[in-house]
């Protein structure tokens, strides 16, 4: 409202003056008394006033339109214009130039009010306009602060001296006139020729920093390059390494990640994570230690190397490790954090391992020796300690030769050595001295430790004290020996008694003139070789727990049918003994029942210079309603005149058939009697597994 009415004043006075009308404007701003001599209009503001107030007041309306600048200015200047003609009009004393005529004149502090103003809307506009121009710091500002001083300063100052030359006398005006305009021209030639100078020298300047600009332009795009191609070895060495790379912006909470952090988390690459997001990547146990760590960072500035674990968007779990470092400017907080992101679940899982095999070690129930190339000790585990008495401290650096107690054969260590340079295990027994002097035995497997290139690079023992073992089979083989002697004269003596027992029947057979007393007598005498037989084997074989009886069950046959034929020829022997092993309780039975059966069989089979056959088959056989157990199947059979249509084994009423059927039963078996041709006798029967004793010495 002020500049609108500061503009209404100016155009209504001027409105005034040109139209010759009185509105009254200036009796409502100044009471003068009626009569008022040498005035048009008593009251009324000058012509030059009413232009200020004119062009001041519009500026002022635009003073709020910031894209108006230079009509602004021109305004300023507009008002400046008639105010400092009023101010030169009373300095050079020239009253038309802040009055015209017999019109009321501009005052010197109004001409001087104005000058201020105008100035001062000049000096609004101090980044454009003319206080712009002034302000800059290229040329054309040098230029503006050169020349505006001398276009304000000079002009007045030279109308003034050629003004005072005139009213003096001293100087014809037309004279005067010439050394202005020289005044002017030496003053601007001077002006033109300083300021092309300085302008020549300040384009050689831009050329000559251009000049360096592109050098340095040129070194900073090949640095770029330079900076670039190592950004991207970095990159692909630490694909190669998988090391990823980010930075954490703390304005504002985002953070950028390397093509390797994305594949450890198993996230796309358009994926945008902000640091919430990337904290609930972390485990709940790994979280409590990345924040703290984080906050840190924040804000005192620490460093962080974390390994924690995380679950990726696809829900695997892995280890990582996590080093970020803070940076900001000297003595500020950090505004950035910045670090490496490695996937270490493989290197976890090997960690992981490796203490799982020391412990093993460690609590391993055998000693564990660990040597170089050259025999020094480099690990031994605690058991060693325990068993040897040596300290770690003591043995550490020292050869394993320490132990030696003398009692080990030389050729032993020459075996032990050739083994393992040709790469091979050495397996044996020492005999060892402990710290405290004692001897003992140790069994030991020695073998090479090959590295991942292929070349051996250690040794390890893996030993185990068995001295109580060695005494313990000591004292076994005295057992075995002592048990030996003693089964060898059991055996030797029960075989001497059953020959003599023979002896005595034979010589009783040989007196007696009764036909069956010597019958009965010479079964007597097969009965009790097939026994002897028995403690014969075993004495020859010198295994007590367990017999062959196929080997057995042969000599028994061949001497039972050697004895009943007389080698006359006619009936032949036909053997199918499988190799089976039984005990001696069930070999003596097996051999009875061959004897008894062969000579029933020659005996009633075949009558005299018959020709026919007599079979022994052994044979292994299984029983479905018993399949883990082992049974054999003892028959003899004959191609004679075989069995009566209503023969029963269990009522027979001879000696030897009776003797057949408790041997069966004695052995656990079934008897099995068919006459289809000739007769066949067959008895099953389970087979004992034999107790493990001791050799014969």
């Amino acid at each position: 409202m002020l500049a609108l009415a500061i503009f209404l004043l100016g155009l209504l006075n001027l409105f005034q003056y040109v139209s010759g009308t009185d509105l009254g404007v200036d009796q409502i701003l100044f009471r003068e008394p009626a009569g008022a001599v040498g005035t048009l209009a008593p009251g009324r503001m000058a012509p030059a006033t009413a232009l200020c107030f004119l062009f001041f007041g519009l500026a002022l309306m635009l003073d709020r339109h910031s894209a108006r600048t230079h009509l602004k200015t021109l305004l300023a200047f507009a008002t400046a214009l008639p105010a400092l003609a009023g101010i030169l009009g009373y300095l050079y004393h020239v009253p038309n130039l802040y009055g015209l005529g017999n019109k009321t004149q501009m005052a010197s502090h109004t001409a001087l009010a104005f000058l201020l103003l105008s100035f001062g809307l000049i000096c609004l506009q101090y980044d454009t306009g003319v206080i712009g121009l002034i302000r800059r710091r290229d040329s054309g500002g040098r230029t503006a602060r050169l020349l505006f001083p001398v276009v304000l300063l000079l002009p007045p100052l030279i109308g003034w001296l050629k003004l005072a030359g005139d009213r003096s006398g001293l100087i014809e005006p037309a004279f005067s006139v010439g050394i202005v305009a020289i005044t002017y021209i030496i003053t601007f030639l001077a002006l033109i020729t300083w300021h092309a100078d300085a302008l020549s020298r300040t384009e050689t300047e831009q050329k000559r920093l251009k000049e360096i600009l592109q050098l340095n332009m040129a070194d900073l795009t090949e640095s770029h390059r330079e900076l670039a191609r190592r950004e991207r070895a970095l990159l692909e060495m630490g694909r190669m390494a998988k090391v990823g790379g980010w930075e954490l912006d703390l304005t504002t909470n985002q953070l950028k990640w390397s093509d390797e952090v994305f594949s450890i988390h198993e996230t796309p690459r358009h994926f945008r994570p902000n640091l919430e997001e990337t904290i609930n990547f972390f485990v709940d146990e790994s979280r409590p230690a990345i924040n703290r760590a984080l906050k840190d960072a924040m804000e005192q500035g620490i460093s962080f190397d974390l390994e924690l674990q995380i679950k990726t968007l696809t829900g695997k779990k892995r280890w990582v490790q996590v080093i970020g470092k803070p940076h900001g400017d000297e003595g500020q907080v950090a505004h950035t954090i910045s670090g490496t992101f490695q996937n270490i679940t493989e290197r976890k899982a090997g960690e992981e391992k490796l203490r799982q095999l020391s412990h093993i070690t460690e609590q391993a129930p055998l000693s564990i020796v660990i040597t170089d190339l050259q025999g020094a000790i480099e690990y031994v585990n605690p058991k060693f300690q325990q068993v040897t008495g040596y300290a770690n401290q003591d043995v550490i650096g020292q050869n394993p030769r320490i132990l030696q107690s003398g009692q080990t054969p030389p050729q032993v260590y020459t075996d032990l050595w050739q083994t393992l340079l040709a790469g091979g295990v050495w397996r044996g027994e020492f005999h060892n001295r402990k710290k405290n002097g004692e001897v003992f035995v140790e069994k030991a497997v020695i073998s090479p430790i090959v590295a991942a290139n292929g070349v051996v690079s250690h040794y390890v023992a893996l030993k185990e004290d068995i001295t109580l073992q060695k005494l313990s089979q000591r004292k076994l083989e005295q057992l075995v020996q002592e048990k030996t002697a003693l089964l060898n004269e059991v055996h030797h003596r029960v075989k001497n008694n059953l020959q003599v027992i023979t002896s005595l029947l034979r010589l009783e057979e040989g007196r007696s003139t009764q036909m069956l007393t010597k019958t009965v007598l010479h079964e007597m005498q097969g009965r009790i070789r097939s026994m002897a037989l028995v403690h014969e084997t075993l004495y020859r074989s010198g295994t007590y727990a367990a017999v062959n009886l196929a080997s057995y069950i042969r000599q028994v046959v061949t001497m039972a049918f050697t004895a009943q034929t007389s080698g006359s020829g006619a009936v032949r022997l036909v053997l199918n003994l499988e190799p089976i092993t039984a005990t001696i309780d069930q070999a003596t039975p097996c051999g009875l029942l061959v004897n008894e059966l062969i000579s029933n069989s020659l005996k009633h089979g075949f009558s005299p210079n018959e020709h026919g056959e007599v079979c022994v088959d052994l044979l292994p056989v299984t029983q479905a309603n018993a399949p883990g157990t082992q049974y054999c199947c003892l028959r003899v059979r004959d191609t004679g005149v075989g069995l009566p249509p209503d023969f029963d084994a269990r009522r027979a009423q001879s000696l030897g058939l009776q003797l057949v059927s408790d041997l069966a039963r004695q052995l656990g078996g079934t008897l099995d009697v068919t006459s289809t041709p000739g007769a066949s006798f067959a008895i099953t029967f389970p087979i004992e597994a034999p107790k493990v004793t001791g050799d014969k010495t």
